[in-house]
């Protein structure tokens, strides 16, 4: 009889005098898995956010070091030199 309480203390849906009615725990859950989902897709969203612009800028630094490869590759050969 003990074990029965003391594993109601921890069940979401204790049964309380006047039958199955929800504890304020179990009544809260639903709002705080809410929130943690809303948190979660804010996060989600916000390192979505960070990677589309590491990517582009990754992509600019692309295109800068090609540029700067072609003109070195440009005044070495004006130069005589090879590389």
């Amino acid at each position: 009889m003990l074990a029965d309480r003391q594993a109601a203390k921890h069940h979401p849906y204790r049964l309380g005098d006047s039958g199955d009615e929800p504890t304020d725990r179990a009544a809260e859950q639903p709002s705080a898995l809410a929130a943690e989902n809303n948190c979660s897709g804010l996060n989600v969203r916000d390192v979505t956010e960070q990677t589309s612009a590491a990517s582009e800028k990754a992509a600019a630094c692309r295109s800068e070091l090609a540029r700067l490869e072609a003109h070195l590759q440009t005044s070495t050969y004006q130069h005589g030199r090879s590389p």
